[in-house]
């Protein structure tokens, strides 16, 4: 079971990181300013 949600949790993460990796892209690429590096 803890092996499971810990399998879960790193899929999640992995996930969140593209996420927050295509959201900064946008923003950088619309706002050169805020870029994210």
């Amino acid at each position: 079971m803890v092996l499971y949600y810990s399998k879960m949790a790193k899929k999640f993460e992995q996930i969140n990181d593209l996420v927050t990796l295509g959201v900064g892209n946008r923003i950088g690429n619309s706002s050169p300013k805020n870029s994210f590096s």
